[in-house]
């Protein structure tokens, strides 16, 4: 049973207030406040997502395993997949020419990554059905200045289209057309690149005019309403190894939402146009080569801003089950370790996409730089998950207020921490109670459920 709780009904409104304290109501404690009735944004359906690497993803790769790759994603509660993955997308083909049997064609760098087993295209779409996951497909594609493959190109994403949903009947209505293009010359939209992304769409589209189509690094002013959503890389934090306090430490306001993220959403308001906003790939990281309570505390923070500011977002894909080489399996990117069993950020994940909902409601701290809040509406148990972080080193009082909920009761805590904010292997817990204070580097889940009666 959950102590330590007090709430006080207000009979002459239709809302009360909860209020939940955690190291008492002192003048230190951090006051949250949740407007459960202030809905901040609203997606059509929940936009956790998944990017599988189609070069790893099968489980005869991992011989230690001791689940599945579909039970682990499964266990996430994705809800959107994106296939092949990352940049690998650009190097691999999804069959040989005349197209009728889906068998990956790896080409270029990523032929050195290549084993004998690989996920094709139809073991995609079976395990997305499984899942009751959006599929989400990559077809290849880089500048003909630099492959002078724009025919191969062309021909082979008509052919997946008809492949897809005209041979197979699955049905794969979001395509998207090349991975990070901005990063194959400038990050600035590339008129040649425009034209044939713009060529590529309609190609795509005569094949199948259901399907919705995005692409990055493209001019509006070019490619109009052929491509209906701008996929964008909604990385926070540094590539390179960088002081992780410093990092971490960084993720303040608008810090939390990445470079890409905020001149997307200025091209879309300039260009008059209702594009919707993918982020197709998204982490927190210091340090590549670390996988730790750190990222993955920076990874639930980057999420919870981005998810309340998401107006015009489908979806929200993280990167990734796993990095490209199996001797990086614990590389800040993987989800998943070598047993298909969760890592730090791996667990991150699990947070978003089974405490995350597609309604964020309005959540505010009185001192952010100290706790982090974040509140979410699921409609279908009837509750309010609140999400807080402590991004100090000290213990951190807070005071919880919940308004617009009548008739509520605290349901259940959670606790994600670890012995230090570089413990990789930080311990998710159920406490029984409400601890007396957010401990170091940590974050807890609150839920608030709705009185029944």
């Amino acid at each position: 049973m959950i102590k330590r709780i007090q709430i006080i009904k207000f009979t002459a409104v239709s809302w009360a207030v909860l209020l939940l304290f955690l190291g008492g109501a002192g003048a230190d404690a951090v006051e949250i406040t949740v407007q459960a009735d202030r809905v901040a944004s609203s997606y059509p359906v929940h936009p956790f997502g998944m990017n599988l690497n189609y070069l790893r993803d099968v489980d005869s790769l991992w011989p230690v395993r001791t689940r599945s790759v579909e039970a682990a994603l499964k266990d996430m509660k994705v809800r959107w997949l994106r296939y092949p993955g990352g940049e690998k997308s650009d190097h691999v083909r999804f069959a040989s020419p005349p197209y009728t049997n889906a068998a990956p064609v790896v080409f270029d760098y990523c032929e050195k990554s290549q084993r004998d087993d690989l996920l094709d295209f139809d073991e995609f779409i079976a395990l997305c059905r499984r899942l009751g996951a959006e599929p989400w497909v990559v077809v290849p594609y880089d500048t003909s200045a630099r492959t002078k493959r724009y025919g191969d190109f062309l021909e082979h994403a008509v052919a997946w289209v008809t492949y897809a949903n005209r041979i197979r009947g699955y049905g794969v209505k979001y395509w998207e057309i090349g991975n990070e293009n901005w990063s194959s010359q400038s990050r600035n939209p590339n008129p040649k690149r425009s034209l044939d992304i713009l060529q590529i769409a309609q190609s795509m589209k005569q094949a199948d005019p259901s399907i919705r189509i995005a692409a990055s690094g493209v001019d509006p002013a070019v490619v109009k309403d052929t491509v209906n959503i701008l996929s964008l890389s909604g990385y926070v934090g540094t590539w390179e190894k960088s002081d992780w306090k410093e990092t971490f430490d960084s993720l303040q306001g608008d810090a939390l939402l990445s470079p890409s993220w905020k001149k997307e959403k200025r091209v879309i308001k300039k260009s008059g146009r209702d594009y919707l906003l993918a982020v197709v790939e998204w982490s927190f990281k210091y340090d590549k080569k670390r996988n730790d309570l750190i990222s993955a505390i920076g990874a639930l923070d980057v999420a919870g801003r981005q998810y309340r500011y998401g107006d015009g977002m489908i979806n929200h894909m993280y990167w990734t089950t796993r990095y490209m080489d199996l001797e990086q399996a614990d590389a800040v990117f993987c989800t998943l370790d070598t047993r298909n069993e969760l890592t730090a950020t791996g667990r991150a994940a699990w947070i978003i996409g089974n405490f995350f909902t597609r309604q964020p409601v309005a959540c505010t701290s009185d001192f952010p730089q100290n706790v982090h809040a974040y509140a979410f509406i699921d409609d279908e148990q009837k509750r309010v998950n609140v999400l807080l972080i402590n991004h100090t080193d000290q213990n951190q009082s807070v005071r919880v207020t919940f308004e617009g909920m009548s008739g509520v009761s605290l349901c259940s805590v959670f606790q994600f921490s670890g012995t230090g904010p570089l413990d990789t292997k930080p311990v998710w817990k159920e406490l029984n109670m409400l601890p007396e204070q957010l401990v170091p580097y940590s974050a807890i889940i609150i839920q608030s459920e709705k009185d029944h009666r």
